[in-house]
């Protein structure tokens, strides 16, 4: 099943669920009112955008090395991004449920989903890639407010605007491309060890560890400090 699949790439996504799972971890410890975390201090946001970061690379990576492998054409992408909409559409209820005013409107997977239909456009490129990610992370960088409201996908925003979770396609999909530019000039790591064996395992099955782990942590936190 993962014979055309690199270790290195799956370990490296491996870390990015650890590193995910820790963030929503202080998340929720902050949500539930346990233990207080401020979301707006530089470290929990410069962590948040590494974590973000590094899913979003490893998006564009990882879609450069599949089509080299499978070859398969436009309906292979179509098919993964229709999956991860459907995923995306669940997020959105579920927040919509628990927080309806600041559900997550255009989260990190939404984010991956258009980006997975949007990246075959631009597989034939290469140091183009890197020069037009380069420039939509840039003009990305501050902050665009618009009165529409309907435009916070790409990047513009009410001041009203709030979410989450939210991950523009500017400046992300920038991230993805320069993950596209990568995925054609980076080589092959290769440690076998028992952790990295653990973090491919975890990199291999990040979509449903994504799906399961906040239901499963606020379950053990609402067990652990409420229910005692």
């Amino acid at each position: 099943m993962y014979k055309d699949r690199r270790m290195d790439i799956d370990a490296f996504r491996g870390v990015a669920i650890v590193l995910m799972i820790i963030f929503h971890l202080t998340f929720d410890l902050e949500f539930l009112r346990i233990v207080h975390f401020n979301f707006e201090d530089l470290w929990l946001v410069l962590f948040q955008r590494v974590v973000g970061t590094m899913f979003l690379l490893l998006v564009g990576i990882s879609l450069i090395l599949s089509e080299k492998k499978n070859n398969e054409g436009y309906k292979r992408h179509l098919k993964r991004a229709v999956k991860l909409g459907a995923v995306a559409l669940l997020i959105s209820i579920a927040t919509w449920i628990v927080a309806p005013t600041d559900f997550i409107k255009f989260g990190v997977i939404h984010c991956i989903a258009v980006s997975t239909l949007m990246a075959p456009l631009f597989f034939r490129f290469k140091w183009l890639n890197l020069i037009l990610g380069i420039i939509l992370i840039i003009t990305g960088i501050s902050v665009h407010y618009t009165e529409i409201d309907y435009l916070f996908w790409l990047g513009w925003i009410t001041h009203t605007y709030t979410a989450l979770d939210h991950y523009p396609l500017i400046p992300w999909f920038g991230v993805v491309l320069i993950g596209l530019f990568l995925g054609k000039v980076m080589p092959e790591f290769k440690v076998k060890n028992k952790l990295t064996e653990s973090l491919t395992y975890l990199g291999r099955n990040s979509l449903l560890i994504y799906v399961i782990h906040q239901p499963l942590i606020i379950s053990l936190l609402l067990l652990l400090f409420y229910l005692r």
